[in-house]
């Protein structure tokens, strides 16, 4: 939260950056606070002669943002893809992503095919949308054996700290979200 504060404070000092920008904006994420991230991750794709490489990061995390919020799921789908073209075109963020908002939007099959380019044991986040993958296609024993080990794993960012609550969601509820939205 300092900061923040020492952030916000640069900026009105005029000092306008995408650089600002995606500071407050990656800190608001670590945060949680989602809305707020997506703000300043929209502020940088508004400033003119921004690089097409920062560009393409502020659209991968626009389009997590609104992933994690569950809204404005195909205009995730779209941000990733403007992103992919700018830059990002094989990176395991973008992939990632693109593969979350495929799931979250209920096109499995496309989902699939950007999660079938990851090594399980990699990441958490692939993880747990691999599981998902398989609980969403009837495979609960399955999605059982990947999820597993991520709840013993230690909570070191609100992001796994989320993972860990959907997964406890899926044990306890038994209904994907996508039956949700």
């Amino acid at each position: 939260s300092h900061g923040v504060t020492d952030l916000l404070r640069l900026l009105n000092t005029n000092f306008d950056s995408p650089m600002v920008y995606w500071a407050l904006g990656m800190l608001f994420k670590e945060l949680w606070q989602l809305e707020s991230a997506s703000v300043w991750f929209e502020q940088i794709l508004k400033l003119p002669h921004v690089s097409d490489a920062m560009k393409a990061k502020a659209y991968i995390e626009l389009s997590d943002c609104y992933i994690w919020r569950g809204s404005n799921l195909r205009k995730a789908i779209e941000f990733t893809k403007i992103a992919m073209e700018l830059g990002d075109k094989n990176t395991p963020d973008a992939i990632r992503v693109l593969a979350h908002a495929y799931l979250r939007d209920g096109q499995v099959r496309q989902a699939m095919i950007y999660l079938d380019q990851f090594d399980t044991h990699d990441d958490p986040e692939t993880r747990y949308l691999k599981g998902l993958l398989h609980y969403r296609n009837g495979a609960t024993k399955k999605a059982n054996e990947v999820w597993k080990p991520l709840l013993t794993l230690r909570t070191e960012s609100m992001r796994f700290y989320s993972i860990k609550q959907e997964i406890l969601r899926y044990y306890f509820d038994k209904e994907p979200y996508l039956k949700a939205n």
